[in-house]
């Protein structure tokens, strides 16, 4: 139905229309304008007439109407008074805005913000406010809005009537600004003490409140009521630790490498604190940026970064930096009685008659960490039944120190400076105790000393002397053998005896006329050479760290050590036998102490050694040595993909220091990833020892010398032959074994390095060799140059990059072709250069593809007379890094026998024109060698010809000049049938002059050809028509 029968339609319909039309518009002008109210919808084509709209702080005004779908309707009346828009709820007050642009509208606009009224007025039309009210924005200017949604109530009038009011519902996105840290103040924390190491610390408001001291506010946020924290970037230093709390200092815990991109969060209740090195002071700083505590973060979150702050982040842009001022205190003078044994306090025995004796040891010691002089040590003898007789006394030769008068009254000895706390030492290691009375009173004394640096005084360190009779030196069986437990050859960690248990292995050996006497060794002589004797004063020793070497002792430098010290041999590697003699006296405790040396030269008699002397010797039992491999190259070796066999240890030592014959040895590639293509090779003539590999494994076995299996293992070598062989390391394990065992292993790191194989290419598939020989028959059309079973193979590659086909000796150029077929193949482009004879295949595609198309490559020469020498066209395939070896093809160029050629002519026997001969039973035979040409004329021209045999057929329309247009090309299905049953066999519809239909190897039967002109028609315009039968 066309348009004009479309109003001849409907207008029948109008015209039985309007009679019920000019009723509607007579009610409508009888109810009349002014009753009905105006309609507005905020919404446009969305349902309802309100609206709703999403306002984000800090993005501008946000439009709360549907800006291009608000409409206003007004019946007949186009005219409107006035609009409003009522901000009904603004808690945040002025602030808070609504607005509209009236444009070139004329209208009058304004906006009261106590109100909250936007009013609209003048008169205008509906079109006018429609515009206006499109533009209706609401603006909220606060850094922290209140998010309640807000409600616009619009309406518009047109003086007598208002309408409804529809409402824009605004929801407040508020966006979290960061908070702004003012470093202009001082930040501090409460002073501690020097070695304060359990300090409260200080909380994070406490802190932050520490530089308002005039009322300022550090930080400030403008989102209300914002919590104030830290977000800790820096707190690092070489003079202590900065720790920190969340649960008020109840458990504290170090910052760990805070920066920038890994800070710790810590909220206004969290506590910092400093826990300075020993006899630290001065001042520690860490550093910070606020923290709002947005984000859902809890305090205490660490690994935080911060590198993104101020804007809307949680972070202040700017860094503040707390100071905390560690005091220096006093450290006090301390006094070591003992020296190097554990504790201060010190013990000596004194002997009714006897000398004086020292109440220090000889390496005693005073220290102060701040101070290098002292001001005095008082030395008190707090017990002294023996009153006057009991005397303290002190060399101060070659200090400064003044020695006070002893006090028999108060036991105090004063000993005044200033002086240097080295001669002090000196001095202290001077004091000597004696007792003059003919019949003293046994028991103990304590004589307490304390160093003073003229500030405080120093803790006490208290000496013990004993006040005993005359003492009986203790007396050693030289005759009693002691026989420690033996020990393995090669433990280097004894566990040792108890030196009683020790002594008792010989019965009784000490003796003593003195009630009570204690029990002890004075070592005097430990041999070292074939080991080493130690020591220990733990009882029992914990560990290896609780044993001391007894080192070089003599006679006048002697180890004491009590009978519960222990005592161990450490025999020196791969010896057995006795140990190393240990010589020693007995020693009854009445001098000296346990783990200090004294001098046993005086000795029996009252002494507190023994005058005789006595030995004992530790058995170290025999223990096989396993032999050990050295001599591994201990940089990983190279292996070359097609290399020859790599030597893995060319340097490789066998030693067995008690085996004179080894067992067997074993080497293992531990991941042979490469399976069966990896191999181990070894030598083994004239040794004795059998070699066997399998499943990576060389297992070599044979009593034969560690010299022998040297030998065989320095021939080990290793091959991989593998095409594609996996780039991983391989690792090679090497071991010996004796007749009890296996020596550790050692190995040998090969790092293989695979090369790649360039592709292969056999262009005779299953024939012999790997070329192609062939012959090309003139006119009979293109050969294959390649055997159908062509192979294309890549061992280490899935893929080729290109293929270059070549005729290596071309002679007629243009004439010669070479084709390949890429249908299918989606990534291989085919080019080819007439004048070079270089038939190029480009593109990555798999190794079938490259194979599939290959496969399909032809030669023709569409010369009748061609050169006839024979050509050699050469195949090369590239992977991409390599290029195959070239093959070659070997093409004969021959004349085709029996060639037969059909030109144009009628098949009747006069001469005339082929019209008609538009359709198919109108087709004009060919006949046999007959030139004739035919006019186009016009659009259709039917021929058709007849075979006798099987021929390669190839049917060419020549010197169309119409060019557009094209030939097809078919044939009878079933002989007599004709142009009722036709099979198409082949076209040409190129806009070429000469178009060209080859059909292939057809056979004999009626065929058909269609020449159909879609250029001019021209009847002076001739064409001919070609068909070439080739046996």
């Amino acid at each position: 139905m066309n348009r004009l029968n479309l109003r001849i339609l409907y207008r029948p319909l109008l015209l039985a229309l309007l009679p019920a039309l000019a009723v509607l518009v007579y009610s409508a002008r009888y109810v009349g304008a002014a009753e009905i109210p105006p309609v507005l919808d905020l919404n446009g084509d969305g349902p309802g007439g309100d609206f709703a709209a999403t306002f984000t702080e800090d993005e501008g005004a946000e439009s709360i109407v549907n800006a291009s779908g608000l409409t206003i309707f007004n019946g007949e009346d186009d005219m409107l008074t006035a609009a409003e828009a009522v901000l009904t709820n603004r808690p945040d007050g002025p602030v808070e805005m609504l607005a509209v642009d009236a444009g070139a509208t004329g209208l009058t606009v304004k906006y009261t913000a106590d109100s909250g009224k936007l009013t609209i007025k003048g008169e205008g039309s509906v079109a006018a406010y429609q515009q206006v009210l499109r533009t209706l924005t609401y603006n909220n200017l606060s850094q922290s809005p209140d998010i309640i949604d807000r409600v616009v109530t619009v309406t518009v009038s047109d003086g007598p009537q208002t309408s409804v009011p529809v409402i824009s519902t605004v929801a407040i996105n508020g966006v979290n600004d960061a908070p702004v840290l003012d470093n202009s103040g001082n930040m501090v924390m409460t002073p501690i003490n020097e070695d304060d190491l359990n300090s409260s610390g200080n909380q994070v408001t406490t802190i932050i409140k520490s530089a308002e001291t005039e009322g300022q506010d550090r930080i400030t946020d403008a989102d209300k009521n914002s919590p104030e924290g830290f977000a800790v970037v820096e707190a690092g230093g070489a003079n202590g630790a900065w720790q920190f709390s969340v649960n008020s200092g109840i458990t504290w815990q170090p910052f760990v490498n805070v920066s920038n991109t890994s800070a710790v969060l810590l909220d206004g209740a969290a506590r910092i604190r400093f826990v300075p090195n020993a006899n630290f002071n001065g001042s520690a700083s860490f550093l910070f940026r606020a923290w709002d505590q947005s984000g859902g973060r809890p305090s205490g979150t660490t690994d935080v970064d911060v590198s993104l702050n101020g804007g809307s982040t949680a972070f202040s842009a700017e860094i503040e930096m707390v100071t905390l001022n560690i005091l220096a205190v006093n450290d006090l003078a301390i006094v070591d009685l003992n020296g190097d044994a554990a504790g201060v306090d010190y013990a000596v025995q004194f002997f009714e008659g006897g000398a004086p004796v020292a109440i220090a040891h000889s390496t005693a010691t005073v220290a102060d960490n701040d101070n290098t002089t002292l001001s005095k040590l008082v030395v008190t003898l707090t017990n002294r039944p023996d009153g006057d007789a009991e005397l303290l006394a002190a060399d101060v030769t070659g200090t400064n120190i003044q020695a006070g008068v002893y006090d028999p009254s108060t036991g105090q000895l004063m000993l005044n400076g200033p002086d240097t706390i080295a001669n002090f030492q000196t001095v202290l290691r001077r004091i000597k105790y004696t007792n003059g009375s003919a019949a003293p009173t046994t028991g103990t004394r304590a004589a307490t000393i304390v160093a003073s640096d003229g500030v405080n005084d120093g803790p006490a360190a208290t000496s013990s002397i004993s006040v005993n009779p005359t003492n009986s030196a203790p007396v050693l069986d030289p005759a009693a053998t002691m026989t420690p437990s033996p020990i393995a050859e090669d433990n280097s960690q004894p566990g040792g005896q108890l030196i009683a248990a020790i002594l008792a292995t010989g019965g009784d050996p000490i003796t003593d006329a003195d009630s009570g006497a204690l029990e002890g060794i004075a070592i005097v002589d430990a041999g070292t050479v074939h080991g080493k004797w130690q020591y220990s004063l733990a009882n029992p020793p914990a560990g290896e760290s609780d044993w001391q070497l007894v080192g070089e002792v003599s006679g006048t430098a002697a180890l004491l050590l009590g009978d519960d010290a222990w005592l161990r041999f450490v025999p020196a590697a791969n010896y057995f036998g006795a140990s190393d003699a240990l010589t020693f006296r007995a020693w009854d405790h009445t001098t000296g102490s346990s783990g200090l040396t004294a001098d046993t030269s005086v000795n029996g008699g009252n002494s507190a050694f023994s005058a005789s002397t006595n030995s004992m010797s530790v058995m170290i039992t025999s223990v096989n040595d396993l032999p050990l491999l050295g001599g591994l190259p201990a940089e990983p070796l190279q292996y070359i993909e097609d290399a020859s066999p790599l030597v893995l240890a060319a340097s490789l030592t066998v030693t067995d220091v008690d085996s004179p014959f080894l067992a067997s040895a074993t080497v293992r590639i531990t991941n042979a990833v490469d399976g069966d293509a990896e191999w181990l090779l070894v030598t083994t003539n004239g040794t004795g020892i059998s070699a066997s590999y399998v499943g990576g494994v060389l297992q070599l076995s044979g009593a034969a010398s560690p010299a022998a299996y040297q030998q065989v293992l320095r021939s080990v070598k290793y091959w991989n032959a593998s095409q594609d062989p996996e780039p991983d390391d391989r690792v090679f394990q090497f071991s010996v074994a004796d007749n009890q065992g296996s020596g550790p292993p050692g190995s040998v790191v090969v790092s293989v390095q695979p090369v790649n194989d360039p592709p292969e290419l056999d262009l005779n598939g299953n024939g012999s060799g790997m070329d192609f020989v062939t012959t090309f028959y003139v006119n009979r059309g293109p050969v294959p140059v390649v055997d159908e079973g062509l192979v294309v193979t890549d061992i280490d590659n899935t893929t080729i990059k290109s293929a270059t086909v070549r005729i290596t000796n071309i002679k007629n150029k243009q004439a010669e072709v070479l084709a390949a077929d890429i249908n299918g193949v989606a990534n291989i482009k085919v080019t080819y250069d007439p004048l070079t004879g270089e038939l190029k295949l480009e593109g990555v595609d798999s190794v079938a593809n490259y194979q599939r198309v290959l496969r399909t490559v032809t030669y023709d020469n569409i010369l009748p007379e061609p050169d006839t020498t024979l050509r050699t066209i050469e195949f090369l395939v590239n992977d991409g890094l390599e290029l195959s070896e070239p093959r070659q093809t070997l093409l004969t160029i021959a004349q085709a026998s029996k060639v037969q050629l059909f030109l144009p002519m009628v098949s009747w026997g006069n001469r005339q024109s082929e019209e008609p001969n538009d359709r198919c039973t109108e087709a004009v035979g060919l006949g046999l060698n007959v030139d004739e040409p035919f006019h186009a004329d016009d659009k259709d021209d039917w021929f058709y010809f007849d075979t006798e045999a099987s021929n390669v057929l190839t049917v060419e329309l020549r010197n169309f000049t119409p060019g557009k247009g094209q030939i097809v090309v078919a044939a009878e299905k079933s002989p007599g049938q004709g142009c009722s049953g036709l099979e198409l066999l082949g076209n040409n519809g190129s806009s070429a002059p000469d178009k060209i239909v080859p059909l292939g190897r057809q056979p004999a039967r009626r065929y058909y050809i269609w020449v159909i002109n879609d250029g001019v028609l021209d009847a002076n315009a001739l064409y001919r028509l070609y068909v070439r039968a080739v046996p």
